[in-house]
């Protein structure tokens, strides 16, 4: 955790699916603790989020109305299986 000198612990309650998605994760990266997946798992969601945001202003700004940018993320976020609550960290879905 570059840059963070005191961690913050947290108890997160999380359906047992999901935990099992990110022991799944964890073993396909071969990360020795389960914190550290999470983490990155928190990560790589909150840099998609600042992703979507910067492609819908962009498709703002060159107008493209706000229907059809949703339009334009559903089918994104559907080719891509992010869609799927079976497999929301599926190698496709969290590829660098």
């Amino acid at each position: 955790m570059a840059g963070n000198s005191d961690p913050i612990r947290k108890s997160v309650t999380l359906p047992e699916n999901m935990w099992q998605q990110i022991s799944e994760y964890r073993f396909r990266r071969r990360i020795p603790v389960e914190a550290e997946a999470v983490r990155q798992l928190l990560e790589r969601g909150w840099k998609s989020l600042v992703l979507e945001n910067v492609l819908k202003d962009e498709m703002r700004k060159v107008g493209i109305d706000a229907a059809k940018i949703e339009q334009i993320v559903d089918e994104v976020v559907s080719q891509l299986g992010l869609s799927t609550p079976k497999s929301p960290v599926s190698d496709n879905a969290v590829r660098e």
